[in-house]
């Protein structure tokens, strides 16, 4: 790991660059299960799954008896229930490749990270065994659409239990 302005993890390079600020260990991990993905060959994935699992690894801590915890970010999932409270949450364009480039702009980069931190929080609360098989299922080349239609019966019923689950917070 290399000190830097910005967090990034470089596919070509094999590594990680972060800088060192109030939240750098949790920088760390981000960027580090970038790496972690990338040497587990998860190269296909879109970028909705491979940010929500990075940011769903910095929530974890080890208690003194290196027993690992999840601590939710409150902050995120609270946003995603805004989201959805207002009716303003499309989980299909979301998940739409045509959404990629949403992410590289600034007044939409933090949205972006809380609905895939959001989806990827939700399918591990309620069903963490299904997490590596959407996982393969995404990097074998099948849509986001497809992969959460055949995990969870239909999107449509995935879409409605996600949304229920997150309209309890605001």
């Amino acid at each position: 790991m290399h000190s830097l302005l910005k967090p990034a993890f470089i596919r070509a390079l094999r590594e990680c660059y972060v800088y060192k600020g109030d939240d750098y260990q949790n920088v760390i991990v981000h960027e580090a299960s970038h790496l972690f993905m990338h040497y587990h060959n998860y190269y296909g994935v879109p970028k909705w799954i491979n940010e929500g699992l990075s940011t769903f690894f910095e929530s974890l801590y080890l208690d003194e008896k290196g027993r690992v915890y999840v601590d939710p970010q409150k902050g995120r999932i609270m946003q995603v229930g805004g989201f959805v409270n207002d009716n303003t949450l499309n989980l299909t364009q979301f998940l739409s490749p045509a959404n990629n480039a949403a992410w590289n702009l600034k007044d939409q980069a933090t949205a972006q990270y809380s609905i895939a931190y959001a989806i990827v929080y939700y399918i591990i609360k309620t069903n963490p065994q299904l997490i590596k098989q959407i996982l393969n299922m995404l990097n074998n080349g099948k849509s986001s659409y497809d992969v959460l239609s055949q995990c969870y019966g239909s999107f449509e019923f995935f879409e409605s239990r996600f949304k229920l689950y997150y309209s309890k917070f605001r």
